[in-house]
């Protein structure tokens, strides 16, 4: 099908010349980038099975070895007089060498890399790639007098448009060198030398080019940037090096001719730069898992339709059928997977939000790395930045890179890691900010101008918390290290006995581990909430060492900074207020939260029996430090009930409730008309949600289970556990299970009054994570409970993840 392939700059006129000839005559053009891997080169030619291959010389055996047999390689400075005395010839006797070229014929083919470590060919048309270049006539009109720079290299598909748009336009083409595009300070020289006037840039080379081009390019009229997400401040900064151009961005995969979107910068409004709206002939849409249109502002994958379209994948059928699916919206037609994330905005432009196959999964939640990039580059001193994730499973973190604004080549300018994360912690909920900020003197490129991430992953970094670093002094501390170096993931020696658990990139599933390996090591009953109130090793020693075991408290303060009222929070069904952590970065630094832990999970006090008696210890603990009101309440799932209890009882006794915020609560009501009726079926929803803690994925054996006594359901489970790695202390789970199975019943036999008053309740329902079995009413059957009625937001999480992006301001303050 490809007859031709081309594995020479499009800077030697030759190949430029023969390449637009052969379109002309029908055929189908394949670059190689001679820059290639013998193994990939290999691939392409066989799986092109390409006729000819016009190459240079210095290329020519190179290729010939990797070609197959049949296969003619040209070497077109060599051979340049006698193909021009043969087509001279050709045209002296009459022969006809343009065919007619029909629309559906191929055009060019692109390979792209294949997650199957195989690269892919795109089958392009002609029909999509005239269609591409008439809009950008239409809408950024070239004529004589521009002069287009031809720089990208030409395995990339850029380099079609910035070829043949000039030439159908009759404007002039200047080829830069190759590499030039990698060269400032010559692509500066070439800009003013040639009077380029339209150009492209991949953001980040943009970036380079703004930071060391010495003067102004004033030819320039009309800059194109896609390839990657341009960012807002290489928008306010491009018209310092070109102050008579107009910038634009374009979205676009190689599937689709180039470019299907495009945004006028110089009408952005957004604290983000949009990918704009379709061009000519294109239909896009943003649909769920399930082909259903998301409403605006709802993030889902972004579907591409119309002329633009590729014919599929060469030699690839069944990639093909699975990327370009029928179009249930144009029956008969089709549209392409993207497998981008993307919104739509009320101003009808589209937010591109990055690569679902690129998200990573911290903690169990889906991460976009570009969001939290693009926070990065927000900051006042940073200029630019890539954050990667290091590690496997559940040791995997993310690791930040960034260049500082004063940083120069022999300069190195480091920010404090605490400084960046207050900054991301304003707009990222906790598990999307960097374990680690690196400081370096420039974010390594790739060949092709984007972000080298494999380059940033081989980096050595040592992750700190940011402390002055204190070896530890005992054994106890040294035990501890390793202990602690173990679950982090980290070098023992880069852990100082003042480091702070959480700033060296711990989290509430961490934090359960490390209790359990540290009370199996040194035989101790240490509480999970340990970590608030000794969150270093030095701390975390003391208390080791002590005679006396750590007392339990109801109460746990988990952010005691800030001038206004203290919010106290109720956490779910297992009382563990580790899950809760998340929400006083939600609330910020100047919101002091307490959380109130379920009374049982110490191991010696049984858990309590009602929601009326968890209520009153509740209100008991949180007047130790507020004796009257207002009070705030929180209250996450069974936590919920508990929360709207204590708001009740209080009410009773003439105090005064601020708020009351529910988190995806379901009033009892409606749970007590969907109790399980299979026992051992309820076990097993149970011990899934205690291997969750621990972030275990289990296998659980049924019918083994119904076999079993209670007690022995904890030692199956601890089982479980451990043989996973995890250490887990069969006296602590016991004690969690208890405490789990208790408030379960709990919520499962209380009948709530009303409330005697109105007062402010809100309830924030997470709308990702599981279908609705029972099929809840958008209250979640609180509102007849209520003098007033409560008031119901959406927010784009799953039951967990809710409390970790929370929109919460709103309903805090709301009076």
């Amino acid at each position: 099908m490809i007859s031709l392939c081309i594995c020479s700059p499009w800077a030697s006129a030759p190949t430029a010349w023969l390449g637009s000839v052969w379109i002309h005559a029908g055929g189908a053009y394949l670059p190689l980038d001679p820059d290639y891997p013998d193994d990939r080169l290999t691939y392409m030619l066989q799986d092109s099975a390409a006729a000819i291959v016009l190459t240079q010389e210095k290329f020519r055996d190179r290729i010939s070895s990797l070609a197959t047999q049949g296969v003619t390689v040209v070497s077109l400075d060599r051979e340049w007089p006698e193909i021009i005395r043969r087509v001279v010839a050709l045209e002296t006797q009459g022969v006809e060498l343009r065919r007619d070229v029909k629309p559906h014929n191929v055009c060019y083919v692109i390979y792209t890399s294949g997650s199957t470590g195989k690269p892919k060919g795109a089958l392009v048309e002609h029909r999509a790639l005239v269609n591409r270049i008439h809009w950008m006539q239409k809408r950024y009109p070239l004529d004589g007098g521009d002069v287009v720079l031809q720089k990208t290299p030409y395995s990339f598909d850029v380099s079609v448009w910035e070829f043949f748009w000039p030439m159908m336009a009759g404007a002039s083409v200047v080829f830069a060198v190759p590499d030039g595009h990698k060269d400032v300070q010559y692509l500066e020289s070439l800009i003013d030398k040639a009077k380029v006037t339209t150009l492209h840039f991949v953001p980040s080379m943009l970036r380079a080019f703004l930071d060391n081009a010495q003067a102004g390019c004033n030819s320039v009229r009309q800059i194109f940037a896609s390839g990657e997400a341009l960012d807002k401040k290489s928008v306010d900064r491009y018209k310092t090096k070109f102050p008579n151009a107009v910038l634009h961005n374009l979205y676009g995969p190689t599937e689709a001719a180039i470019d299907v979107t495009a945004f006028d910068c110089s009408q952005l409004t957004h604290p983000f730069v949009p990918i704009g709206t379709p061009i000519d002939n294109i239909q896009l849409y943003i649909l769920d898992q399930h082909n259903h249109p998301q409403p605006i502002g709802v993030p889902g994958e972004l579907h591409i339709a119309g002329d633009g379209l590729a014919r599929g994948y060469l030699n690839r059928p069944e990639l093909t059928q699975e990327k370009f699916v029928a179009n249930p919206f144009r029956p008969g037609t089709r549209m392409y997977k993207t497998g981008d994330l993307a919104c739509w905005l009320d101003d009808g432009n589209i937010q591109y939000l990055g690569r679902i196959d690129t998200q990573v999964k911290i903690r169990g939640f889906r991460v976009e790395i570009g969001e939290i990039e693009a926070r990065l580059n927000q900051h006042p001193q940073v200029q630019d930045s890539a954050v990667i994730a290091k590690g496997q499973d559940t040791d995997k973190q993310l690791m930040g890179f960034y260049r500082t604004k004063e940083t120069t080549a022999d300069h190195l300018v480091q920010l404090p890691n605490e400084e960046l994360r207050a900054h991301l912690l304003r707009t990222l909920p906790d598990y999307m900010v960097p374990a680690a900020f690196v400081s370096v003197a420039a974010i390594p490129l790739s060949s092709n101008g984007k972000v080298d991430r494999r380059a940033l992953a081989r980096m050595d970094v040592t992750i700190a918390s940011g402390q002055a670093y204190v070896a530890p002094r005992n054994d106890t501390e040294k035990q501890l290290v390793e202990i602690w170096a173990q679950v982090l993931n980290l070098a023992p020696e880069t852990i100082g006995v003042n480091d702070n658990f959480f700033e060296l990139g711990g989290h509430s599933l961490s934090a359960m581990q490390l209790t359990a390996k540290t009370n199996r090591h040194f035989k101790q009953m240490l509480p999970l909430a340990v970590l608030f109130s000794a969150p270093n090793i030095a701390a975390f020693a003391k208390l080791i060492s002590s005679e006396e075991a750590p007392s339990f408290d109801i109460l746990v303060p988990i952010h005691t900074n800030g001038d206004r009222p203290p919010i106290f929070a109720v956490p779910g069904v297992g009382g563990n207020v580790l899950s809760l952590r998340p929400l006083s970065k939600v609330l910020g630094d100047q919101q002091p939260l307490f959380a109130l832990q379920a009374v049982g999970l110490d191991g010696k006090t049984p858990p309590l029996g009602s929601v009326e008696q968890t209520a009153h210890a509740n209100i008991a603990a949180l007047k130790t430090v507020q004796p009257r009101g207002p009070y705030g309440l929180i209250g996450h799932s069974y936590g919920g009930v508990v929360a709207y209890e204590m708001a009740r009882i209080l009410l009773e006794q003439g105090e005064e409730i601020s708020s009351l915020i529910l988190l995806d609560s379901i009033a009892p009501s409606i749970v007590q008309r969907n109790v399980a009726s299979d026992e051992v079926a309820e076990l097993v929803d149970a011990c899934m949600a205690v291997a969750n803690l621990y972030g275990a994925n289990l296998e659980i054996d049924t019918e083994r289970l119904r076999q079993l006594s209670n007690q022995d359901h904890v030692h199956y489970l601890a089982g479980l556990l451990n043989d996973r790695g995890l250490e887990i202390n069969s006296d602590q789970l016991a004690a969690f299970y208890r405490v789990y199975r208790a408030n379960l019943l709990c919520y499962r036999t209380y009948t709530p009054s009303l409330l005697s008053r109105k007062i402010d309740v809100s309830l924030y329902r997470a709308t990702r994570g599981c279908p609705d079995p029972l099929n809840l009413p958008r209250d979640y059957g609180w509102d007849h409970l209520l003098q007033s009625p409560i008031r119901t937001f959406d927010v784009e999480a799953d039951h967990f993840s809710i409390l970790e992006n929370l929109p919460i301001e709103r309903s805090l303050h709301a009076q």
